[in-house]
């Protein structure tokens, strides 16, 4: 039986830091909510040191430091998240002296066949915990500690037919991580 998609992914620090990224994004939804419960009320507190405290403009001055707030915590906190997860992926390959893995898949219409040089790996579509899809990737994870990365680039078809192939056979649909 001929293989509907193959794919080729070289394991680097890119290849990782968007990994880790997508983890970190779709685990950690809760955390902007505990940023957005620390840092509104101290903005808001620290709103009340302004000199008339009960004039209209103070209250309008408030309202707008806090709505201004609100709306540059996330860009601020994206791009605190995707550093930190560039500057992990850097440290893990800096000492990496071996040439960079290269991971290869064959998606059956049962089954994914996965060779990383090792013996083969088989897993059906039922097991995929949760479909990804990133700028550079489509990420199938297995369990909340195991992915694999299948390449855009290395990809044998378009990456929209081959993100409705994952969407029939898993059953679930892409979650969207993009930068």
């Amino acid at each position: 039986m001929e293989p509907v998609f193959t794919a080729a992914t070289v394991i680097d620090e890119k290849t990782y830091a968007q990994m880790l990224l997508a983890k970190q994004r779709l685990d950690q939804r809760w955390m902007m909510i505990l940023v957005y419960l620390l840092a509104l009320p101290a903005v808001w507190a620290m709103t009340f040191r302004i000199e008339q405290p009960d004039s209209l403009f103070s209250w309008v001055l408030r309202i707008f430091v806090l709505a201004l707030t609100a709306a540059v915590i996330p860009p601020i906190w994206r791009r605190v998240r995707r550093a930190f997860c560039r500057g992990l992926g850097r440290r893990l390959f800096r000492g990496l002296a071996a040439p960079l893995p290269t991971v290869f898949y064959r998606f059956y219409p049962d089954r994914v066949e996965v060779r990383d040089g090792g013996p083969c790996e088989t897993f059906g579509y039922g097991e995929i915990f949760r479909p990804v899809e990133t700028a550079d990737f489509f990420l199938l994870f297995l369990s909340k500690n195991l992915c694999h990365a299948v390449s855009k680039d290395g990809l044998s078809g378009d990456a929209a037919s081959f993100e409705s192939f994952l969407n029939a056979r898993c059953s679930k649909s892409c979650a969207k991580v993009l930068p």
